[in-house]
């Protein structure tokens, strides 16, 4: 099926790397505030223009053998829950 599918039918990715500060270091993201409803349905309509995205690069081995997955991650704060929204891009699939 996908070439990170378990025997057991899961789809967990285990990490297999060790952090490297100086190739990555730690960085804070600032969550929006917002007093909107949050629905998580899929889609980033809505209050996720409002957050600020942070550029995810790729850290350690991708579950699909290519090095081209990035990302951008968002966070919205609508008191009392904190929602992320990571949108993943990966060329070869």
């Amino acid at each position: 099926m996908y070439p990170y599918s378990n025997a057991d039918g899961s789809f967990f990715v285990p990490y297999s790397g060790a952090y490297n500060e100086a190739d990555y270091p730690y960085r804070t993201l600032d969550a929006a505030f917002t007093s909107d409803e949050i629905r998580v349905d899929g889609r980033a309509d809505g209050a996720w223009e409002t957050a600020p995205g942070s550029p995810i690069a790729q850290a350690g081995p991708s579950a699909f053998g290519s090095a081209d997955t990035s990302g951008t991650l968002r966070a919205l704060g609508n008191v009392p829950m904190l929602y992320l929204l990571i949108v993943v891009r990966n060329s070869s699939v």
